[in-house]
């Protein structure tokens, strides 16, 4: 039987520890700057007794609803073909649905429900005329009133891209 000796190896060179690196770079200080204030769209007041119109230029229409209903009325019908004119003559325009329900505290899932449900059924009838969904921006606000008409509406608001 052969004896084998046993191979040295070499020993390692010693390991030197370098200084620990930041894993992140320094965060330069913020630059604050003021809060801009947000603007909410101007939603023009429209008398009750008189039907909206947009042929003078006007940006904004008001389509009222019975309490408690989401049925577009025949009379926000004959509204809405004037916004339909106006906005398939301007590819540019978009349009705002501010959907409104009254109701207390206690109601307030229930009324932006029913705010939903309008302004649903308007951005439904506006399609069926050929508008496209990307142009309808929608807004549930429920019993957010805002004090400028009847709590029970939806206010359409056209703006530019």
């Amino acid at each position: 039987m052969e004896v084998v000796k046993p191979v040295e190896l070499p020993k390692p060179a010693p390991m030197v520890a370098a200084a620990p690196q930041p894993l992140l770079s320094p965060v330069p200080p913020a630059v604050s700057m003021p809060p801009q204030p947000v603007v909410p769209p101007q939603v023009a007041a429209l008398p009750s007794s008189e039907p909206p119109a947009m042929s003078g230029g006007s940006d904004t229409i008001s389509l009222a609803f019975d309490a408690e209903d989401a049925k577009v009325s025949d009379r926000a019908r004959n509204d809405l073909v004037t916004l339909v004119k106006r906005m398939q003559k301007d590819e540019d325009l978009n349009l705002q649905l501010l959907a409104y329900a009254s109701g207390d505290e206690a109601s307030a899932s229930k009324a932006r429900r029913l705010s939903l449900s309008r302004a649903l059924e308007v951005r439904k009838y506006l399609m069926d005329k050929g508008i496209r969904s990307t142009r309808i921006e929608v807004r549930a606000l429920g019993n957010k009133l805002d004090g400028r008409g009847s709590p029970d509406r939806v206010d359409a608001v056209l703006v530019g891209r």
